[in-house]
């Protein structure tokens, strides 16, 4: 019969001991630098964070699209626009140099918020070569003659898209269907906080605008008009942040004088009258 020693274990705890040492030292070095890292990164995040900036270092879109680094305007058929978009022809603008024209009246149309934004969509995509689907909708703003309602000759829309971990870019669109014509702005990055809520309009549940226009005239709206006989305009507005209400107001032209105005929940279509 052959025995066979059994396996020899090494009981030296001291020279374990020696071996675990060196590694527990070099894991506490490793994170300490990934610590100091993260802690850089952090200070680093806070110091670029819109919300930490003082009102000279914060940026935003302008209102205006002459202040867009990048800005043009276009004509446009306004009587056969919809059918060429809907047949998905995007090359239906040609450039302009010379400033918007008045707004020449054509037979009455009788354009939805749904048009505005299809031929705002066909725009950006000739200017930008990209569609909208991954920009958020910021604010839209409509504006009309009282005599001409439900048609609207100034639509505005700008849209946002994060562009980074605290930055966004801005593009704004001016669709004029009466005076055949489409204007937009551009270009630039603006600052945005990491600890505000990302917001903008949802147009899946929206109250669109043909029936907050209706909800104007059946609360007000249409009296107010009609007693300065239709010599008003009315103005629609959302945005920008927050988003709580349309803002409808009747104007008399050619004046500031506001003779009504009602505010209607973007979402549920309540409405609140303004105290007089």
């Amino acid at each position: 019969m052959v025995y066979t020693q059994p396996p020899r274990y090494n009981t030296n705890k001291k020279s374990c001991e020696y071996e675990v040492e060196p590694m527990r030292k070099m894991s506490r070095i490793v994170l300490m630098v990934l610590a100091l890292g993260a802690i850089m990164f952090a200070c680093r995040i806070l110091i670029r964070d819109e919300l930490f900036m003082d009102s000279q270092e914060r940026r935003y879109p302008d209102v205006f699209f002459s202040s867009y680094s990048n800005h043009g305007s276009y004509r446009f058929e306004p009587d056969t626009i919809l059918s060429s978009v809907i047949q998905g022809e995007v090359d239906v603008f040609t450039i302009t140099d010379v400033a918007l024209a008045e707004p020449i009246y054509h037979p009455p149309f009788q354009w939805k918020q749904s048009d505005y934004l299809m031929v705002a969509n066909a725009l950006h995509q000739f200017v930008w070569k990209e569609t909208l689907d991954e920009w958020d909708l910021h604010d839209i703003a409509l504006d009309g003659e009282c005599k001409s309602i439900p048609n609207f000759n100034i639509f505005n829309v700008s849209y946002y898209k994060i562009t980074g971990l605290q930055e966004y870019s801005a593009h704004m669109i001016g669709i004029y269907p009466l005076a055949g014509e489409g204007e937009w702005g551009g270009g630039g990055r603006f600052p945005r906080s990491i600890f505000r809520k990302w917001d903008y309009i949802n147009l899946a549940k929206l109250v669109r605008v043909e029936d907050v226009l209706r909800i104007a005239e059946e609360n007000g709206g249409e009296l107010a008009r009609f007693s300065v006989k239709n010599r008003c305009r009315i103005h629609i507005g959302l945005g920008p942040y927050p988003y709580p209400a349309w803002r409808v107001s009747y104007d008399l032209s050619g004046s500031a004088s506001e003779i009504f105005r009602i505010e209607i929940d973007a979402y549920t279509g309540e409405y609140e009258l303004p105290t007089p």
